[in-house]
């Protein structure tokens, strides 16, 4: 429940209604799985009034599968069938394989649910045989299993038995390979957060490196500025050193002519 709830909290908020409304059908899944039907006819119902504004075709086949899952939890096993049959021809029409297998198996437990075992088996076994061509082993494994009960209540001990294995051995093939892939995944893991590390690492050192530039480019200002002031000081006062020698100089000569003067007048 909690990655679908994620889902479909994000898609309201960002307005895609699409998005929202597979959300809304894997929400549904997880309650169906917990058999919780009253949440599942909730969010059901919620798909529905979505699609009545944004049609989608494939949406709407789904919603259809999901209700005849809750007339099979409630029984109504005859009603659920004819939901399933009606998915099961668009999903062959669309050639999506895998949602065929499963709303196929979903017809085989609903005849299970009316005792009516030849229906059960067939289905069930088309579902198998499809499941063994396109290489689904879940779909093998599950079919497989609900073979293997059909046939141990019609007698059928030996078939029961066979098929019964074969779920184990596909079961055994999907723990090995998840485990597997659980492992690769904790070394994918391990190598991704060494690389966000050292590009943390790197980052960090370029943003040292740029304070201690920015620095540098602070101080080698500063210095400038003082050598500026200092030279715009010096230049001043050299200036005013010139401008003083030259008085000086026009005193010594009227200082001069004063004297000549005053000598001609004596």
């Amino acid at each position: 429940l909690t990655w679908p709830r994620k889902g479909y909290r994000r898609f309201q908020a960002a307005n895609e209604p699409e998005e929202f409304g597979y959300a809304a059908q894997m929400f549904t899944d997880a309650f169906i799985a917990k058999k919780n039907i009253d949440s599942a006819i909730f969010y059901i119902g919620h798909v529905s009034d979505l699609l009545t504004r944004y049609p989608n075709e494939y949406l709407e086949t789904v919603n259809q599968s999901q209700r005849g899952e809750i007339l099979t939890l409630q029984g109504k096993y005859d009603s659920a069938i004819v939901m399933y049959s009606k998915c099961i021809r668009f999903y062959e029409e669309m050639e999506i394989p895998d949602a065929v297998l499963h709303t196929r198996l979903s017809v085989a437990r609903a005849y299970v649910g009316l005792k009516d075992w030849p229906n059960a088996e067939r289905n069930a076994m088309q579902a198998f045989r499809r499941s063994v061509e396109i290489r689904n082993k879940l779909m093998v494994m599950k079919s497989g299993s609900l073979l293997a009960e059909i046939f141990e209540v019609q007698g059928k001990f030996a078939a029961a038995f066979e098929h019964s294995q074969i779920a184990s051995v596909y079961k055994d093939s999907i723990m090995s390979q998840s485990l597997r892939g659980s492992i690769e995944g904790r070394f994918l893991d391990v190598k991704l957060e060494s690389e966000t590390q050292a590009r943390l690492a790197a980052l960090t050192n370029l943003e040292r490196s740029n304070t201690i530039i920015s620095t540098q480019w602070k101080v080698i200002a500063s210095v400038i500025a003082v050598l500026l002031i200092t030279a715009l000081v010096a230049y001043t006062f050299n200036r005013a050193s010139r401008a003083r020698k030259r008085m000086n100089e026009e005193l010594q000569h009227s200082n001069r002519r004063l004297s000549e003067l005053y000598r001609e007048v004596n």
